[in-house]
């Protein structure tokens, strides 16, 4: 797995495994990380929290596509569209910019601790 990034892209001191980006993508997101590789059905808030923990991967850590679907033990289409579904919410919704804002950055924080 790669050495994860900050969101200027400096390296971060410490390699993280699976479990570590687990982690630390729940606690950002408030949940419990065996639920980010959950696969209750019919429940969207979990779907939308999964599609978030992914993005804050793919653009907090700027980890690879393969890699964002490993952590989240999903298929690497699943990343891309999660990706996709986030940005187009992101660029749509104002208030749902702001969310995703306000995740990054106590994300991004505990990256550089």
């Amino acid at each position: 797995m790669p050495m994860a990034t900050t969101g200027n892209g400096k390296a971060v001191a410490a390699r993280l495994d699976v479990a570590g980006y687990r982690e630390r993508v729940a606690g950002a997101l408030g949940i419990a990380a065996d639920e980010l590789i959950s696969s209750r059905r019919n429940d969207p808030r979990l779907l939308m929290t999964q599609m978030c923990a992914a993005h804050l991967l793919l653009h907090g850590d700027r980890l690879p596509i393969g890699d964002t679907a490993r952590v989240m033990d999903k298929s690497e289409e699943w990343a891309r569209v999660s990706r996709d579904y986030i940005e187009r919410r992101v660029n749509r919704y104002y208030a749902f910019s702001v969310y995703i804002e306000k995740t990054m950055a106590p994300y991004l924080a505990s990256a550089r601790s």
